[in-house]
């Protein structure tokens, strides 16, 4: 992410904790989340990529990454976040091989993007969803928030009321 960002907000306890393990050991894949989701029949990439883009627009730390501000880290939010890459597998093997690579990439905190977003197309009607994400931004519990919030984005149902923002 380039530029600046629309705005800053404090780090929270543990978002600080996470962040200093980072700076102590840069690159260190034990906070790394990932989630595949296979699919199986027709999937619009398209629609999928515009619902994935309304949940990341509803929720700040989806678009946020951290940065120093003065001599103290600071979440920086901005105004857009990451989108929906898509790439081909040859097949279940190479899903896991390229799982492994996304679950194991480092993050970079300051530039991220903090959440990576990829459909596999495993064959004309099955497909994956491979979400890598850093611990920093989400955990077990919101990550099924952020999938609950995808399918009913995709299947075109309104959001529940407004989002609790982590900053």
């Amino acid at each position: 992410m380039t530029g600046l960002p629309d705005r800053t907000a404090p780090l929270s306890y543990l978002q600080e904790q996470l962040w200093f393990v980072e700076q102590d050991d840069p690159g260190n894949g034990s906070y790394n989340e990932l989630k595949v989701l296979v699919l199986d029949g027709t999937l619009d990439a398209a629609r999928l990529g515009r619902a994935l883009n309304e949940v990341v627009a509803r929720h700040d730390v989806l678009r946020t990454t951290f940065v120093y501000q003065g001599t103290e880290p600071v979440q920086a939010i901005w105004a857009r976040g990451p989108v929906l890459r898509e790439a081909s597998a040859g097949g279940e093997q190479a899903l896991m091989e390229y799982a492994r690579e996304v679950a194991e990439a480092p993050y970079d905190l300051a530039a991220g993007p903090l959440l990576r977003a990829s459909l596999v197309t495993l064959g004309p009607e099955r497909q994956a969803l491979v979400l890598g994400v850093h611990h920093i931004i989400s955990d077990g519990f919101s990550m099924n928030l952020l999938l609950d919030e995808l399918d009913a984005a995709y299947r075109g149902e309104p959001a529940n009321g407004a989002p609790a923002q982590y900053g």
